[in-house]
């Protein structure tokens, strides 16, 4: 009950570039940065010990108050399972690379490849790589951008991905699944995205649309498909990392 006390409770934020710089730039990937530095190894890096406990899903309708760690070793298997399969993977929006680099340590073999607009969060991923030999190749680049084709390793990729990334950008949907269309028409592409478009079937995805508005993320990704005629599915997965953020998978093609 606290936790959706605690989304009621949301003030209404715009999500523009300065919001995002200022809690992912100089914030989750800043201290991400510090922790890979310390880290001893990348186990203790992506599961770390804590006492952050919380209402979460991972799998079904049942809320399991778990703490952070299991929900990441959770979220890890996920992962694989949605895409342990391909041959190559590039994801849109890697952030500082958590995904990329969990799906390295739990067995992927394949080639990782990452493109996000902070330098930052791909200095984390480098460091990984010299220090673990995680053979990631990480870009800088801006999605709302033309051009993604030109960056090598995405241009190879078999699958491009994205999880919880687009949320970041609800004003520019529209370009950036253009460009993507444009540039990958034949592409496999695969959207772990908020589930809030779909009809609403439990309690926390109706508390997941007023969450999902107040932290102003992307809503429209269903409805950009559609526009744009795209044969995808959408696969409900029950999976959230707190009660009130619920995720659907879009595959593309």
């Amino acid at each position: 009950m606290t936790q959706l006390l605690d989304i009621l409770r949301l003030k209404r934020v715009e999500r523009d570039r300065q919001l995002v710089d200022s809690q992912y730039d100089e914030g989750i990937w800043k201290s991400d940065l510090e922790r890979i530095q310390l880290a001893e190894s990348l186990e203790d890096y992506l599961f770390p010990k804590d006492n952050n406990f919380l209402l979460r899903r991972v799998g079904d309708y049942r809320a399991r108050n778990i703490s952070n760690q299991e929900y990441l070793r959770r979220k890890g298997a996920l992962l694989v399972k949605l895409l342990g399969d391909q041959s190559s993977i590039a994801e849109l929006g890697c952030g500082s690379g958590w995904n990329l680099l969990a799906l390295r340590f739990l067995g992927f073999s394949g080639e990782l490849n990452g493109v996000d607009i902070s330098p930052r969060g791909i200095s984390v991923i480098n460091t990984a790589n010299q220090k673990w030999g995680t053979d990631i190749k990480a870009s800088t680049f801006d999605l709302t951008k033309p051009g993604l084709s030109n960056v090598e390793p995405i241009r190879e990729s078999e699958t491009l991905f994205s999880f919880l990334a687009l949320e970041q950008l609800p004003n520019d949907m529209e370009k950036v699944i253009q460009n993507l269309f444009n540039e990958f028409p034949n592409r496999k592409m695969i959207f772990i995205e908020s589930s809030t478009e779909l009809l609403p079937l439990h309690y926390s995805e109706l508390f997941s649309i007023l969450y999902v508005y107040k932290r102003d993320y992307q809503h429209t990704l269903k409805s950009q498909l559609r526009n744009l005629q795209a044969t995808f599915a959408v696969e409900r997965i029950r999976f959230s990392h707190r009660i009130g953020n619920e995720i659907a998978v879009f595959r593309v093609n």
